[in-house]
């Protein structure tokens, strides 16, 4: 297990070296972590203060399984933009049995199936600096996503910045806090993804229906709000009760209105929501 022996020496020399500082003389940018951790998931990239990087993801199964892909190479820093150029790749292929030895591949070049992210936009919003890329990657969900996908949700939902999702962060040493987010730093084709302000909307009905799923019914709530295009709600944007206890996403959108798609067993046959109550996208 020598590429997990790597990760957890390189955690041990670098862990605590999280800050960003630069040299007037030089303009030698320190060691920087970047990472983010998912559920059997997760990823860190290593800017080393010797112009090179080390970007590792690893994912594993439930019952066993999984892989650690580390690639190393060399960057380029510029503004705003972060470029990483690959130059090898070990890759980790964790066994099913826990007794089986697992298989490794090392390689002098970076086959395009075994690629990374490798340009990133540099975000800054108070005490952290966010590298965001728009290829799409996979992930936990049924929709092609990039970074800008996953930060504008977390963003306009209001997890962010007190949480974070499948993209790379690092926390910076300044007290910064409160601010809001300057939208100018995302690139304009993604700006319209973020909310200047939380929607806020009313409930104005709702019918229960029944679809038929691999010869089995299902009941579900179609619950009709009176947002729509109009005010920037688009699909899959989550509106939530002022209680913050359950998401409703939305599954269409017209207009002047929007649906929410909510199966039977959610509410155990009975509707919990109610003509007139206010959902939000965020409500603080």
């Amino acid at each position: 297990m020598r590429i997990l022996f790597k990760i957890l020496l390189i955690s041990l020399m670098f862990g605590c070296t999280n800050r960003t500082s630069h040299s007037d003389s030089n303009g030698i940018i320190d060691t920087l972590k970047y990472s983010y951790k998912g559920f059997n998931n997760g990823g860190s990239l290593y800017l080393l203060n010797n112009g090179k990087f080390i970007h590792t993801k690893f994912v594993y199964g439930c019952t066993g399984g999984g892989e650690i892909k580390q690639i190393f190479g060399e960057y380029k820093r510029e503004k705003s933009v972060l470029k990483l150029n690959e130059k090898r790749i070990e890759l980790e292929i964790l066994p099913l049995g826990f007794n089986e030895k697992s298989e490794i591949l090392k390689l002098n070049f970076v086959p395009d199936s075994l690629k990374l992210n490798s340009e990133f936009k540099i975000i800054n919003w108070n005490n952290f600096e966010y590298l965001l890329s728009e290829n799409i990657t996979e992930g936990w969900s049924f929709r092609e996503l990039n970074d800008f996908n996953r930060f504008s949700d977390n963003y306009n939902s209001g997890y962010e910045p007190e949480n974070s999702g499948m993209y790379l962060r690092l926390r910076k040493d300044s007290l910064i806090t409160n601010e809001l987010l300057d939208i100018n730093q995302i690139p304009e084709k993604w700006r319209k993804l973020f909310l200047l302000k939380p929607i806020s909307s009313k409930i104005i009905g709702y019918s229960k229906n029944q679809e038929i799923i691999e010869n089995e019914v299902y009941e579900y709530w179609i619950v009709k709000i009176d947002k729509g295009e109009k005010e920037k709600v688009r699909k899959y944007m989550d509106f939530k009760r002022e209680n913050g206890i359950m998401n409703f996403t939305i599954d269409s959108v017209t207009k002047n209105m929007s649906f929410i798609k909510i199966y039977d067993h959610t509410f155990q046959n009975q509707m919990d929501l109610k003509i007139g109550e206010e959902l939000r996208t965020k409500w603080k």
